[in-house]
């Protein structure tokens, strides 16, 4: 007769919860230490930003040789300048609230939704550690493979493009930023150089016949060059649409060239103790493991607290020193296409007969 105890169905109960429990809490701890390692291999140490290249700014002021040493001359030069200086103020402060714009996409405190809180979230930092352990594995078999780095800042970017740049938008902000640019320009000089036509009482005849001996060459957007008449620069908005046609292509290709080493930075995975703690936790069981899964959490939490700030400032120094290239860069910059339009329309200016001029 069998005499061995039967064990109680509450007791059994317990005993395969209990397993589950401890299976399920080790194959959490086991993604979590490869993550951990994956976060490690993509993201490694903390990237500082790059050093960029420091513009000049091209002069706008003229050399008084290549002016008429007369008061009409003056008043042109007085008048092209002014123009300048609108039109540069405008550009910087448009500049500013497009680049505050993309900023609030980035980090935004009113907004849970932003670049950001994706990039430091509990499951992406998971997620992209998960990946860049596959990926370094799949780099260790073929070299040929992008490396766990090269894989999360591709997939990073490719996050970083679509919700804060937004190209396709970008180029339709930028080309009425441009536009609005271009048109604060040949309104105010349109505006200035009637004024000079009022002080020195030319007949109206006279002076449209006078600007239209003037020439205005413009650049288009593939980099060709063509005269225009400057009654017609300044009126009727034909000005305000060449100015800065290869300035708006130009300047969204500026913006996205090299960003992608600015939005990724190390996500602070301690992954060698809570690799280690493996061997404990098989000694000590479920109990460690759990503590091991918190760790990893207040792990990336920290990370956030101390590295968002970084990456933060990195990105915004990055569209700062973009915007300003933007404006002054010596081949395509803002300044650089106005400078060029002022100088061709001084020296037609300086190669033109003055009319008859009646000072007061």
């Amino acid at each position: 007769m069998n005499n061995e105890p039967i064990t109680p169905v509450w007791k059994t109960t317990l005993i395969l919860i209990w397993r589950i429990i401890s299976i399920t809490l080790w194959a959490m701890l086991i993604l979590i230490v490869i993550s951990s390692f994956g976060r490690y291999f993509a993201f490694g140490e903390v990237l500082t930003p790059e050093s960029t290249k420091t513009t000049l700014e091209t002069p706008i002021s003229t050399s008084s040789n290549t002016l008429l040493d007369d008061k009409f001359k003056r008043d042109i030069n007085i008048a092209l300048t002014a123009a300048y200086e609108s039109a540069i103020k405008t550009a910087k402060n448009n500049l500013d609230l497009w680049n505050a714009d993309l900023m609030s996409r980035v980090d935004n405190p009113g907004n849970n939704n932003d670049f950001l809180d994706w990039y430091f979230g509990y499951w992406t930092q998971q997620k992209l550690g998960l990946e860049g352990s596959l990926q370094a594995a799949t780099h260790f078999f073929n070299q040929n493979a992008l490396t766990a780095k090269e894989k999360i800042q591709e997939e990073v970017l490719t996050e970083f493009t679509n919700q804060v740049l937004r190209p396709e938008i970008a180029k339709l902000e930028f080309k009425n930023i441009c536009r609005n640019i271009a048109e604060i320009y040949t309104s105010e000089l349109q505006k200035n150089l009637e004024n000079i036509r009022v002080k020195y009482s030319i007949p109206e005849s006279n002076w449209n016949e006078y600007l239209n001996s003037i020439t205005v060459v413009v650049t288009n957007t593939n980099g060709r060059q063509f005269p225009l008449k400057l009654k017609a620069f300044t009126i009727g908005g034909l000005g305000a649409t060449t100015l800065l046609t290869k300035v708006a292509v130009v300047a969204i290709e500026k913006v996205t060239a090299q960003v992608g080493t600015k939005v990724i930075l190390k996500a602070g995975a301690s992954f060698l103790s809570k690799a280690s703690a493996i061997a404990g936790g098989e000694l000590l069981g479920p109990a460690v493991t759990v503590v091991i899964i918190v760790w990893d959490a207040i792990d990336i939490h920290n990370t956030e607290a101390v590295y968002r700030p970084i990456l933060k400032e990195s990105i915004e120094k990055y569209f700062t020193e973009m915007t300003k290239d933007i404006l002054s860069d010596e081949e395509n910059g803002i300044q650089k296409v106005i400078y060029d339009i002022e100088a061709s329309i001084r020296r037609s200016f300086t190669n033109s007969r003055v009319p008859i001029l009646n000072y007061h």
